[in-house]
Formats: C-alpha cells, structure tokens, sequence
C-alpha cells in the first residue's frame, strides 16, 4: 500500500535442498579431528539442516545461518593443528543482512579427496580427507563404530554427459517470463524517493524462483528393489508337460500298457469324460496301486488343460492340490521335480510366497540327493527370492552368507541380493561402499536390483550427482521396467535439489509424468511439477497456473499416506504464493495435522504461521490493530510460537497493543519479546516480506512510541536522547520532530524532520498511521511557520505519489483529504483563482462526505466571482444558502458578499 513511501526489505535466505525447517532451538555443537595413517578425519556434532556443503576439486565449502554454531566452529578450528598433507588453510566469513556465514578450507591439492556424510545416530557430520595415488590403490580401513571408511577414486578429469540430457531436450520446457512493475518518485522527499530506488533494484535482483524448501519439500525413501525371479513357464498358456512330458507307453508290451496308451490318446484329443472312463476301467481291472502317480499326474493337467482359458480358479486349484499329492508319493525325481517346478510358477503368480518357499526347500534338498546341479542353482534362488517377498530380512541374510549358497548363486545376482537386504535395513552407505568395491567387476548390463539400490542410497545419502548417473543408466537399460518411472522422478527430483536449470527439470517432471507406469510415480511427478512451477515461482503467469489441474484427484483412486501430504502442502502453498491467505489458514485448519509425525507438523505449522502473519500485515497496513491483536491471540500458541523469533512480527503486535491503549498487555508483551530477543530469528519460511530492521532494537523503538501515545512528551524526550543514534539510528530524528511539534515548537520540529529525511541513514516506517502522522506533522510544521511554497511543493508531491495506490486505510484518506484543502486554501489566500474552481469540484468528487466541503463551496464561489464569473459566483453561493447543512458562519459569510455584490452591482 505504501510501497514507494515505506522500506520493504527481503529477507535473504540459504537455498537449501532439503524440506527441513530451522528451528528456533540452541543445538550443542562441537568440533574434533581424528588422524590416522590412512584418513584425517573432522566430526562436526549439529543437526543436518544446519549445514548445507558445497564442493569443488580444491575447497570444500561449509555453509551455515546459525550465527552461535559459526562461532563455536570458528573458535575449535582456529584452535587445532592442521594436517598439511590434507588441509592447507581454513578461512572464515561472517554472514551479512542475513547471509550465510561460511567456512573455507582450502585442500593441500587435487589429489586430496573427501567423503562427507551425517550420522544420525550420533547427529554428526563427518568429513573424511584422503589421497588417492595412480601408484598406490586405495587402502579399505574398517573402523570400529564408524561408518563408511573413505572409499570412493579420483573423479575422472573428463565427466560424461549424463543422458538425461537427451531427455530434457526432447520435452524442453518453455521460458518463463517475469514482469516488473515501475512506481512512482517523490521528488520532494529525496530519502523517501531513494528508499523506493533501492527497492525496486532489490525487487529485480531477486531470483524469480524460491529455494526447495518452499515447494513440495516432502520427500520419502523408495523401497528397496527386490532382484526378480525369472518365470521358467507361463502358467497363462502352459501345463506342467513342459517339465515333464506325457510320453507314449509300450503298448505291445502288455494290455495294461495298451490301456494306458488309450487314456493317453483320448488325453490328446481332449476328450476327457472318455480319458476318465478309461482310468476307471483301468483302475478295477489292475487295481489303484499300479502307476497310481502316473495316473493322477496325468488327471491333473487334463484339469488344467480344460479350464486354462477359464477366468475359474477352483478347477486349477483342485488340481494343484493333485499335484501336490503326486509329488509327495511319487519316487519318480523327473516327476517330483517338473511338479515342484510348476508349483513353484504358480505359487509366484498367486503372490503366495509362504507357498513358494516350501516348495523351494524341497526342491533344493532334491536336488541336491539327487545331484542334479542344475536345478539346485535355481532351488536357491527362489529360496532367496521368496525371502525377499516375505521381507524376512534376517533369515535372508542368513541364507546369503551359507557357504553353499553362495557358491550356486552367480556373482551378480548374489550382489544385488546383498545390496537389497542392505537397502532394506536402510544401511545406505554400505551399499554405496559394496558398489564402488565391485563396480568394475559387474558385467554389463550391471543387474537392475544393483543399479537401482545403489542410485537410492546415492540419493538417500545426499550424492545427487552419482544419484543421477545411475538411474539414468537405469533407465537407458531396463526403460521398459516398472522402476523406471521411480527412476525417472528420482532424476527430476535430485535435479531440484540441485537448483539445476529450472527448464530442464520442469521438462524431467513432464517426462516423468507422460513415461510412468505408476499412479502414484505420475502423482507424485504432477505434484512437484505444479509447485515448482506455480508455488516456488514466485510470479506464476496465466498459463503456469492451468497445470494446478493436475491437484484434482480422481475418487477412484486411494492416496498413500505420502501422497496424501505432499498434495494438502502443495495445494496450500499455492494459496500462501497466490496471497490469499484467508483461505488458506480455514484450508490449514482442516488438514489433521496431529497424525504428522513431528517434523512433518512442524513443516505445516511454520507456513500456518506465514499466512498468520499475512493476514496480520495487512490489517496492520489498514490500519485494523484490533484484528492484528486478535489474530495474534488466536493463532500464536497453535501457529507463531512454533517458529522462531520473528522480530518484525512482534512489532506489529506490540504496536498494535498501543495503538488500542493496551498498555497492560503490552507490558506483557515487551517482557516476553525481550526474552526472545536473546534467540536466533526466523530465517525460514519467509513467504510474506518483512520490514527491516538493521541494528536497532524495535523494543527500543515500541518504549518510545508508547510515550508518545501516551502524550507523555518529556518521558519520550528523555528517553529519546537516553537511547541516542546507536540505538534510534535515523529514527530518532524523527521521534524528536515528532515530540517538538507537539510541544508547538515547530521551528525544531521542522529541522529535526528534515534532518531525518536527507540522512543517508536507511530509515523505515512500519506502521501507516506512523507514515501518515509524520507527514501530517511535517507539512503542518510548514504551515505553522508560514512556509507554504515549500508546504505547497511537498503536499502535492506526497499526493500524487499516492494517487495510483487504491487503500481503505482511514489514516491516508484523512491525510490526502487534509493536504488538499490546506492547498486550495494557500491557493485562494494567495489570489491565485485562476481554475480553482475546478480543483475544488475534482476534490468535493473525491471527498463528497468532507467536513470541509461548505468552506471549500465558499471558497469556490469567491474565486468565481475574483475570476470575473458573477454570474457562476454567485449561483454557487446561492446553492450554499439553500443547503440545510451549510454552517451558520459560512452562511453569514456567503450574505456578506453577495449583499456586497448587489451593492457593487447597483453603483456599477
């Protein structure tokens, strides 16, 4: 509203790749070195947000908001002895107007490599220098209790272009354009006019976009890849036969062989009500003992053939049971084998894997009485592969690490075993370490379950770029498997994490969205492509926000608990971004935010507390301090007080208390603002723009307006001049002018007020009706002492730098209303009449309702009759007369001259 009078200061802010939130919490932080003869080893004890590291061949550079955590970590490094053969120096940079502080450490040279990773267990970051010879292959160190012992080569000098590159151009995204809107100067008022210069070239310098954090910041952890088990049959379209054919019998050599060979023929022809009749006759005539399993084996996959078309499962599952049965009798090996064979197909395509695994076993112990190493690989195989199923970790584990297991198992397939379980357990760095101990002996194509775990715990431990190589690769190998959808959106997903060209990861997430096979992958995609686009953007267009269609879902289909989520915190923040913040919070309101984990909740309850304040600037900004202190009532123990300091927050309440003479609340207040202020303040989320502050202390600054509101004018005095410049900065100049004019020292008041308006000083005004009284008392201060050129110049100026701001707020309209008679009246004082008339019928249309409308018809009518228009003059006059709400002294007035204008009329 008072964009081109007032200070509007952008808070900057860390872009970080994580949905986390700072809170407002002192973390213990600590620093120490471990050297051995391999490594050199830091450990920074903090939590993982506090930290965000960038890397480079030869610095490593660690970044934190945390003013008290940058000290401590000043303080230990400058203290220890540095390792010349890793570190050459470490150099320290306070941040600035909320920069992040920074620590460099500059590595002796390019063959010093460094693996960094956190240890939540411990809440610790640790960072591991080593060098890596071409002449000395690097040496695997087990630690005890540490985690991953410094593994990873020499980046090789020549990094190939990853393919996602193919990708992104086939599907590029379209530039998104920004508009940028110019604001009217105040020429008059220098400090003010520069105020608005500076930010304007701060409102072009932001990024159009907003860190990760501000999109859909909600992030899970795939599940581990099970290796597959390849299907030896297809049970859709084929009988146990394949395992273990129906072969002709030795007719010639018996009439029971002659028999069988009927049944046999009529099994071919698919008559199977003859086949029956002929086994039964069989069966009276050589009794049920002879070729019993041969008989009901042969029964069983008539079943199957007959009703292998039929979407019926009992005729199938009648004669599994069959199956089973021959299995468990029969000494025949061919025979028991193809049946378990089968069974085990059909039990893996049922999903009943507590099935498949009995039949696993004793496939196994078969085969191995039996000899037969070709099938016992496979026995072993499912045994795993049901395991996995079964999520029987342990045991799995278990039956990994058997001897002779291990030697069935191809390599390969044993690996990618041993990364799902590690996966799975969620040891992610012991899967990184066995990929890169093995990596060069994997054959191509490397194993799905190997490249996909691997890219995941990449991607779990924070390597985004070796994440994306992988899953690339994943994607260009096995593009047709249902992981490729997850693939795909890890890609788009690491790309935002790693702010790379906005276009090209809007195109990912389109791609990833078209490709998947996956209602929840294409969810998931359309979700992060709508925030990215329409809520980290900060000035979406017309044709950002028709993809908000993708929010809508269909009620056939069920959302995961993560899906579930991220859509209620994007489709919020697109709310928060769009401004309307009413809907926002009843929006807020109706998410169940109590079945979050905490820090989940705590996510939703620093954005409920943005749109708080959102609503509570703007009725600040109009002036509506009865509403800013019950919002601030309403919301602060479910909302504010879950976030950080916000000291600009707590000015507006404060003031706000004064400004409704609620000094005993405020008092309350000042005591609790003043603990706070010994905390970090908010860094994040910063949806709303704060005012700045700079160095003073807005306690300070709240005593001294509490005086003034209550005319206590030698208390503020003192207490103006007990605080000083340091404290005030400018403002106390303007508190000064402020207090001499309402002790009618006018001649001071003026000099204080434009010592505070050319002062080089940055200066702000928070609250409008501040604005408002300054500028009043300013241009009166003119008036008073007869400057009224200069009271002339700056008023005009002051109204017309506000005539494009449409505003409700009382104050301005009083204000502007004010100014504008005061010029008429110098105007008329001054004879000039000349088209008076019509500034006075231009103001009576802006202000109809004016208590000096009737002055102002007088005034009108005058210079009418100055200006030689007797006739308009006095018709207006006239109208004065008949107007029941015209004052008897403007009444007394309007008589006085036109009996003066008969008189002159009638000399004339």
């Amino acid at each position: 509203m008072f964009q081109n009078l007032t200070k509007i200061f952008t808070i900057k802010r860390l872009t970080l790749g994580w949905g986390i939130f700072f809170s407002a919490a002192t973390f213990s932080s600590s620093f120490n070195q471990q050297a051995s003869s391999t490594h050199l080893r830091w450990n920074i004890f903090t939590e993982r947000e506090n930290l965000f590291i960038e890397r480079s061949p030869k610095q490593i550079l660690v970044r934190t908001l945390r003013a008290d955590l940058f000290e401590q970590l000043k303080k230990r490094m400058s203290s220890i002895e540095l390792d010349k053969k890793y570190v050459d120096s470490i150099h320290f940079e306070n941040g600035k107007s909320g920069q992040p502080s920074t620590i460099s450490i500059l590595l002796k040279d390019s063959n010093v490599e460094v693996f960094d990773f956190y240890r939540e267990r411990e809440r610790k970051y640790v960072f591991d220098f080593w060098k890596d010879y071409e002449e000395e292959p690097t040496k695997v160190v087990v630690q005890k209790q540490e985690s991953l012992p410094p593994l990873l080569k020499k980046p090789e000098t020549k990094k190939k272009e990853p393919k996602v590159k193919a990708i992104v151009s086939q599907d590029k995204a379209s530039e998104a354009s920004s508009t940028s809107r110019s604001v009217a100067s105040v020429e008059q008022l220098p400090s003010l006019s520069s105020e608005k210069t500076k930010r304007v070239v701060e409102k072009t310098k932001r990024k159009p976009y907003r860190d990760f954090r501000y999109g859909a910041s909600f992030f899970w952890n795939y599940d581990a890849f099970s290796p597959e088990l390849k299907s030896q049959i297809d049970i859709r379209n084929k009988t146990p036969e394949l395992f273990y054919p129906i072969k002709n019998r030795d007719f010639k050599k018996s009439d029971e062989e002659a028999h069988l060979q009927l049944a046999i023929n009529l099994f071919r022809k698919r008559k199977f009500g003859l086949m029956y009749k002929a086994l039964e006759l069989y069966r009276k005539k050589y009794g049920e003992a002879n070729n019993q399993d041969f008989i009901e084996y042969l029964k069983a996959v008539s079943v199957i053939r007959d009703n292998i078309e039929t979407p019926n499962k009992q005729p199938k599952k009648l004669a599994i049971n069959m199956l089973s049965s021959v299995a468990k009798t029969t000494k025949n090996y061919e025979l028991k084998k193809a049946i378990y064979k089968y069974l085990i197909e059909f039990y893996k395509n049922e999903k009943e894997a507590i099935e498949s695994l009995k039949i696993a076993k004793k496939l196994y112990v078969e085969s191995k009485e039996n000899f037969d190493y070709e099938e016992s690989p496979y026995a072993a195989e499912v045994i795993l592969f049901s395991l996995s199923q079964l999520n029987q970790i342990e045991k799995l584990q278990s039956v990994i690490n058997d001897k002779t297991i291990r030697k069935l198992i191809p390599g390969q397939t044993l690996k990618a075993y041993e990364m799902f379980v590690l996966t799975r357990l969620g040891k992610t760095q012991e899967v990184v370490k066995l990929y890169v101990e093995n990596k060069k002996s994997f054959a191509k194509p490397v194993h799905p379950a190997i490249l996909f775990n691997t890219a995941e715990s990449y991607f779990q431990n924070g390597n985004f770029e070796k994440s994306i190589e992988l899953f690339d690769e994943f994607v260009s190998q096995y593009s047709y498997h249902p992981k490729s959808s997850e693939s795909r959106l890890r890609i788009a997903l690491s790309y935002e994490f790693l702010e790379k060209d906005i276009n090209e990861t809007l195109a990912l997430y389109k791609n990833a969205i078209n490709r998947s096979q996956q209602f929840d992958v294409s969810f998931e995609a359309k979700l992060r492509y709508v925030a990215l686009r329409t809520v980290r953007k900060r000035e979406p267009t017309e044709r950002d926000l028709e993809v908000r269609a993708f929010l809508k879902v269909d009620e056939n289909k069920k959302l995961s608990k993560d899906l579930k989520k991220l859509l209620w915190q994007v489709r919020l923040r697109t709310m928060i971004n769009d401004g309307d913040y009413n809907k926002a919070l009843a929006y807020l309101t109706a998410i169940p935010l109590n079945a979050l984990n905490p820090l989940e909740r705590r996510v939703f309850e620093g954005d409920g507390a943005e749109i708080v304040f959102g609503l509570m600037n703007q009725s600040f900004k109009d002036s509506d301090y009865s509403k800013v202190v019950k919002l601030w009532s309403v919301n602060k123990e479910k909302y504010i007080e879950k976030v950080a300091n916000d000291p600009y927050l707590n000015y507006i309440v404060g003031l706000s208390n004064i400004n409704l003479n609620l000094y005993d609340g405020f008092d309350r207040l000042y005591t609790h603002f003043s603990k706070l202020s010994k905390t970090p303040s908010m860094t994040y989320p910063i949806w709303v723009d704060r005012e700045e502050f700079g160095n003073k202390n807005f306690l300070n600054e709240l005593i001294v307006l509490k005086s003034m509101k209550l005319k206590n004018w030698n208390q503020a005095f003192e207490t103006v001049n007990k605080l000083g410049q340091s404290s005030l900065g400018n403002m106390k100049n303007y508190y000064l002018g402020q207090i001499y004019y309402h002790k009618e020292n006018y001649k001071k008041a003026l000099s204080h007020f434009e010592d505070f308006l050319v002062a080089d000083e940055e200066s702000n005004f928070y609250d409008p009706q501040e604005l408002v009284s300054f500028v009043n008392n300013y241009t009166e201060s003119l008036y008073h002492l007869n400057k009224l050129d200069k009271f002339q110049d700056v008023s005009k100026a002051i109204i017309k730098d506000t005539q494009n701001y449409q505003s409700d707020n009382p104050f301005v309209t009083s204000m502007k209303e004010r100014l504008s008679y005061l010029n008429i009246e110098i105007d008329f004082g001054k004879g000039r009449y000349k088209g008076l008339h019509k500034s006075i019928d231009k103001y009576v249309k802006t202000y109809p309702k004016s208590k000096y409308k009737n002055r102002l018809g007088y005034i009108q009518g005058m210079s009418l009759i100055k200006d030689k228009k007797l006739a308009e003059g006095k018709k207006v006059l006239e109208k004065l007369l008949e107007d029941g709400e015209t004052s008897e002294t403007i009444k007394g007035l309007v008589k006085t001259e036109l009996s003066l204008l008969k008189i002159k009329q009638k000399t004339i």
